[in-house]
């Protein structure tokens, strides 16, 4: 088989974006990644992530070993689950993650954002291009694609990946109707350092795992923990506080704002959350009253939408540039990683001569439809639980996680699948 040369452009370095590029290095294809921030730390990179058996093995398929040991060094310790309550804390479904995988790659670990980014840079940085805004493409006769920055500046190839999230550039000019939507729904959040006060309102169930709230009124939280076992060394150390966090969920008019809540203050925005929930169990209350309010924010819930599969065109998309999802299924970073893993793959055997280009990018896609749609399916099923009016569905819902936490066996094949 004859080798194929080709180079590929990648439209953001988002860990989705990165984690591609980590693959394409490992399998000695020509890259570029441009990213609109102007450093790698311009800005935060978030709460830590919890990587599932998907994300874990796309990481491990990517990553050359060296780096995939710091990750799984500098990883800290899950919660020992995630189990569904009531306003009230009755619980109504715990899930417990396998504490001893048969193999680690599968395992569920929790990786700091910023950590992880600085290990996916490692090896390729000087192929990673700061403050270089996709501004557009070009399509030639040949089929090469050229890249526009809005600093002056272009770059040629033989395939663009979007990977710039969830306002994505590339999606923008490739699929016009596909921009992500407006879900009605907002998030406030915050989080607080772990001191022995939290500690002790976390360490009784159901708020000992991570906890999903189902309240009345179409208001959902989300509350956990964050704890960092192990540093890492040289440049992969710290980010090592360990914190807890909530996350409230519900539609926009629910929220009864008086005043712009995008000029509220961090004080302000977790006091309006006490009021929305006065009338749930005071442990929830005594732990938001916790909180660092420096870190309190407002966000919208977007989503991608469903689209019929797009002919070869030399351009193709990842992650939140395509399935973005509420943060509800807590998939949307790992679903971008399995893409990363499932696309360098492809562009791997089309390296080799196995497959034409346009056709690894078509199997790539085939795939990606199926999984990177149905997680966005589910990731709005359990958004729409968490935030609904209906009286019937909260307590078909409630009914439906009471009868499966009582049979194991179900539990685990419904809930426990990856």
């Amino acid at each position: 088989m004859k080798k194929s040369t080709f180079k590929v452009i990648i439209a953001g370095a988002g860990l989705g974006g990165l984690c591609l590029a980590q693959g394409l290095a490992k399998a000695g294809i020509e890259f570029e990644v441009f990213e609109r921030d102007a450093t790698s730390t311009s800005r935060s990179q978030g709460f830590r992530i919890q990587i599932n058996p998907d994300g874990n093995r796309a990481l491990h398929a990517c990553l050359p070993s060296r780096l995939y040991t710091e990750y799984v060094a500098t990883c800290g310790r899950l919660d020992e689950g995630l189990t569904f309550a009531t306003e009230d804390l009755r619980e109504l479904l715990s899930l417990r993650w396998p504490a001893d995988p048969p193999d680690v790659v599968d395992a569920y670990r929790s990786a700091s954002r910023s950590i992880l980014r600085r290990v996916l840079l490692d090896g390729i940085g000087d192929r990673v291009h700061f403050n270089k805004r996709f501004v557009r493409y070009e399509k030639d006769a040949a089929g090469k694609i050229t890249a526009y920055f809005d600093d002056g500046s272009s770059v040629t190839g033989d395939l663009l990946v979007g990977a710039d999230g969830v306002n994505s550039g590339v999606r923008k000019q490739f699929l016009p109707n596909a921009d992500a939507v407006d879900t009605g729904v907002l998030g406030i959040g915050a989080r607080m350092p772990l001191s022995e006060p939290v500690k002790r309102l976390l360490g009784e169930k159901p708020l000992s795992s991570s906890t999903l709230i189902l309240g009345r009124g179409g208001r959902g939280m989300w509350i956990s923990r964050q704890i960092f076992n192990q540093a890492g060394e040289g440049d992969f150390a710290g980010d090592t506080e360990d914190y807890a966090y909530w996350g409230l969920m519900a539609r926009r008019e629910d929220y009864g704002f008086k005043a712009d809540p995008a000029k509220m203050d961090g004080k302000s925005l977790r006091d309006h959350v006490l009021g929305m929930i006065r009338d749930w169990h005071p442990r929830i209350h005594e732990f938001i009253g916790y909180s660092d309010t420096e870190t309190a924010s407002l966000w919208p819930m977007r989503s991608g939408k469903v689209i019929d599969p797009w002919p070869a065109a030399g351009i193709t998309l990842i992650g939140d540039a395509i399935h973005s999802m509420p943060p509800t299924g807590g998939v949307g970073g790992n679903t971008a990683l399995r893409d990363a893993q499932n696309l360098s793959e492809e562009l791997a055997a089309a390296s080799r001569g196995e497959k034409a280009l346009a056709d690894a990018v078509a199997e790539y896609e085939r795939a990606m439809f199926v999984y990177g749609f149905d997680t966005m399916r589910e990731s709005l099923r359990l958004l729409g639980n968490a935030t609904s009016h209906n009286p019937a569905r909260l307590a078909f819902t409630k009914a439906f996680f009471r009868t499966v936490n009582r049979f194991p066996p179900l539990k685990k094949q419904i809930f426990m699948k990856s």
